[in-house]
C-alpha cells in the first residue's frame, strides 16, 4: 500500500483515462481527495475529485519545477493567502527565469567551423 500525506504532489489518470496534477487534501483508508491544478481534461482543472490512492502516484521534486507548475503554485498560495508560500514561490520562479535567460544567451558554437568549447 502506498503512503501519501497531505499536501503531497501528485499525478494519475482517471477511469476516462484523462492524465492530472494535483496536491493531496485528504486521505482516508485507501481513498485520496485531490485538487487538481492540471490535466489534459480542462473541466478538471481546479476542481476537487475523490481518487483511489492505487490510482495515483507521488510525483517527484524535479516534475514541479516547470514554469506552468511554479506559477499554478504561487495561484494556489495567493488563494490560501499564504505569504510564505507566495515569496518562495516567487523566488523559484525568478531564479528559473535567471537561468532561462542565461541559457538563452548563450554563444552560439558553430563545431562546423572547428571552434571547439567555450568556456562558460
Amino acid at each position: 500500500m502506498k503512503l501519501f500525506n497531505v499536501g503531497d504532489w501528485v499525478k494519475g489518470v482517471s477511469k476516462e483515462d484523462e492524465f492530472f496534477i494535483g496536491y493531496v487534501e485528504r486521505i482516508k483508508d485507501t481513498m485520496a481527495n485531490i485538487y487538481i491544478v492540471q490535466s489534459d481534461n480542462p473541466y478538471l482543472i481546479n476542481r476537487k475529485v475523490k481518487i483511489s490512492t492505487n490510482k495515483i502516484t507521488t510525483m517527484d521534486p524535479s516534475d514541479l519545477y516547470f514554469e506552468g507548475n511554479i506559477l499554478n503554485l504561487i495561484d494556489i498560495a495567493l488563494i490560501e493567502k499564504n505569504e510564505d508560500d507566495f515569496i518562495k514561490y516567487t523566488n523559484q520562479l525568478h531564479e528559473l527565469r535567471s537561468i532561462h535567460d542565461k541559457l538563452t544567451n548563450l554563444e552560439v558554437i558553430n563545431f562546423t567551423r572547428g571552434e571547439g568549447y567555450h568556456r562558460i
